[in-house]
């Protein structure tokens, strides 16, 4: 059965090994459910790194219905680099209306939380 209609999804793969190349797969998987509206995904502890979180954006920036998301990535070494893929992306998703990030443990800096009003200019008005 095709899954393009799907409206509402949720993914956990909290500690499992997938690194950014089972990221990168499952992207692809993903990105062809342009109808969604509502995605939670949990990658807490899946070893991903800023290059994981690129895959990721990318995921994002396809979403042009997405009105909320969940995104849960502790314990990943993402850092800046990976936080940047990431805000880059959620910035694409015109019609967001709410966004929960956890990142606890992803080695992001003070410079991360600049980029990220910066960038989703809604963040500077709470």
């Amino acid at each position: 059965a095709k899954l393009t209609s799907l409206q509402s999804l949720q993914l956990n793969f909290s500690n499992n090994q997938l690194e950014d190349q089972g990221i990168r797969i499952l992207n692809k998987s993903l990105a062809s459910l342009d109808a969604l509206i509502q995605l939670k995904l949990s990658f807490d502890n899946t070893k991903c790194s800023g290059v994981g979180c690129r895959y990721i954006g990318r995921l994002y920036s396809g979403m042009k219905n997405l009105k909320e998301t969940s995104l849960s990535l502790k314990g990943n070494r993402i850092g800046l680099e990976g936080f940047e893929y990431l805000i880059t992306g959620l910035k694409e998703c015109q019609k967001i209306l709410k966004i929960s990030l956890i990142l606890e443990e992803c080695l992001i800096t003070d410079p991360g939380l600049a980029m990220l009003t910066g960038k989703i200019p809604k963040l500077s008005l709470l």
